[in-house]
């Protein structure tokens, strides 16, 4: 009897640790998964994040060039995503104007902030066709000139748009292309979000079935915090 209740136990914990092992696995794979349709990265290449320009700071002789604070929080949270999920390090983090144009040729390129303050942005930009384009801090669909704008209400703001583009690289077909921006800064922090969980599953779908992609966002706001957000849009990238 208590060789048979030793072999029952063991056999309890044998089939409970297997169970726990498929299950981690099964919610690995489900974690994995739809971010690596949305993000495509090419493992073999480095990747680099390129901010905005932010304020320069001029103190006693010495100019500093500093990255706008919801920039730099898109930027850590999407390497810590990039690093927990596909063990992906960051190779290169600088301002627009820190990047030097032969490095957009060598691997995957994210690229954060939109054109009024990111050359990369332009560069890149005029290098793809996006359906929507940022004039001055609006962001206007091309194909019927709609606009989609920040809004504003007593010098607070209230809701801001966002814009992600998911493409080959123009400068090397090998690599990848993630950009995100925003009319203002918390249009961009939104997009960024969206490419990290829990919200990459929300574009998981549309991505499998066309991985070069732009989306708009919509991002409501209470006391500077993005209580909502919500796709308004998407178009194939060509």
């Amino acid at each position: 009897m208590g060789e048979a209740l030793a072999l029952n136990l063991v056999t309890s914990l044998i089939a409970f640790a297997a169970g726990w092992f498929f299950r981690m696995i099964y919610k690995r794979r489900k974690e994995l998964t739809p971010g690596a349709h949305v993000w495509r990265l090419n493992g073999d290449l480095p990747t680099s994040i390129v901010t905005a320009e932010g304020l320069i700071i001029d103190v006693q002789e010495y100019k500093t060039q500093t990255v706008w604070p919801t920039e730099y929080v898109a930027a850590t949270e999407i390497s810590l995503f990039l690093a927990d999920l596909f063990r992906i390090k960051i190779a290169r983090f600088c301002t627009s104007s820190e990047f030097a144009r032969d490095e957009l040729l060598r691997g995957n390129l994210i690229v954060i902030g939109g054109p009024v303050r990111n050359a990369v942005y332009r560069e890149v930009a005029a290098r793809i066709h996006i359906n929507y384009e940022f004039q001055g801090y609006d962001l206007v669909r091309l194909s019927d000139s709609r606009v989609y704008q920040a809004e504003i209400v007593d010098q607070e703001l209230k809701r801001d748009i966002g814009l992600v583009v998911l493409a080959q690289n123009p400068f090397n077909e090998r690599a990848r292309l993630v950009m995100v921006a925003g009319c203002r800064v918390f249009g961009t922090l939104a997009a960024a979000r969206m490419l990290i969980n829990p919200d990459v599953h929300r574009i998981h779908k549309a991505v499998q079935k066309q991985s070069q992609i732009s989306f708009v966002v919509e991002a409501d706001l209470i006391d500077g915090f993005a209580v909502r957000t919500s796709i308004l849009d998407s178009h194939p990238v060509e």
